[in-house]
């Protein structure tokens, strides 16, 4: 099955995000939800979401990291992409 290997992947990588950033990356960034909608999951400020957000993915990117300092392309493009072209909604 195309993307299992991501998947499974990436859930590991998100078991070992702290609670807090990775409720709020997964609606954001996963779900591909907008920030107004995972601040509703969340229930914090949207700052807060968005600070969550960033750091989660700064962690995932460091843990992606291969030991000559290269980040693994497809990973890094996985976690690089915009919210599918929709709008940042401030709450």
């Amino acid at each position: 099955m195309p993307g299992l290997d991501m998947g499974i992947l990436l859930a590991d990588l998100l078991s070992a995000v702290q609670p807090g950033r990775r409720e709020a990356f997964v609606p954001a960034r996963i779900l591909r939800s907008l920030y107004a909608e995972a601040v509703m999951v969340v229930g914090c400020p949207a700052g807060t979401v968005r600070s969550h957000v960033a750091r989660a993915l700064r962690m995932l990117m460091a843990s992606l990291e291969d030991p000559d300092g290269q980040v693994r392309r497809a990973a890094q493009d996985s976690l690089d992409r915009p919210l599918a072209g929709l709008p940042l909604v401030q709450a």
